[in-house]
């Protein structure tokens, strides 16, 4: 995991400001995004030309990968996790 720096800077006006410094290229403060990243290059491959895939075959890689549970989710689905929040309480059973 990326090592972070918090450096308090100099008070400007009375506010004191922090600042965080992240390597270049660690991949610890972008897990999530490398994560969905790796889960859409399930479905969609680097070599597809995604000018020749239809919004339908979109719509069916995004209802995927919002009904996969999640162990961070407490194995439950992004989309019950929305609804959840939402106040709506939803089971989805998988066959």
């Amino acid at each position: 995991m990326a090592r972070l720096s918090v450096n308090e800077s100099p008070k400007i006006g009375g506010y004191g400001h922090q600042i965080v410094k992240r390597r270049k290229f660690a991949t610890g403060p972008k897990g999530g995004v490398e994560n969905a990243n790796g889960r859409l290059r399930r479905w969609l491959l680097r070599s597809l030309d995604l000018d020749t895939v239809s919004e339908a075959d979109i719509q069916d890689v995004v209802v995927s990968i919002n009904t996969t549970p999640r162990k961070c989710l407490g194995f439950i689905t992004p989309l019950q996790a929305m609804l959840k929040e939402l106040g709506k309480d939803v089971q989805i059973r998988f066959a």
